[in-house]
């Protein structure tokens, strides 16, 4: 193959990789935060919501037959992003309910300091 063909071929592999990347950083977490938007009771849900669509692209490229040239090591990249994206996606979700949680114990406690003071 031309040499110039190949690293075409490359930047594409490339492009199609971060586009990816943006749809995981980017339009997953801009849909979650539009629901929530529409239907304001969903303000919970915005960061379960975000990490279930990227399990969801992380799902697809485990179970899809992706064709590739050479050993498909672009797309076994694909899958560890897409996988590190949930994967922190669901650890930032357990930290906002642990957050949470303390906040609204904090909030209790300061009312009832309030009372005896």
């Amino acid at each position: 193959m031309n040499g110039f063909l190949i690293a075409v071929l490359r930047a594409g592999i490339a492009f199609a990789v971060l586009v990816g990347l943006f749809g995981q950083i980017v339009a997953i977490p801009t849909t979650a935060a539009d629901e929530v938007d529409r239907f304001p009771p969903y303000e919970p849900f915005a960061t379960p919501y975000a990490t279930a669509l990227a399990l969801g692209a992380a799902g697809h490229l485990a179970v899809a037959e992706i064709p590739s040239p050479g050993d498909g090591m672009d797309v076994e990249s694909a899958l560890a992003a897409a996988t590190a994206a949930v994967a922190v996606g669901a650890a930032f979700a357990m930290l906002t309910v642990v957050v949470r949680s303390l906040l609204r114990k904090a909030t209790s406690l300061q009312s009832e300091m309030a009372a005896v003071v």
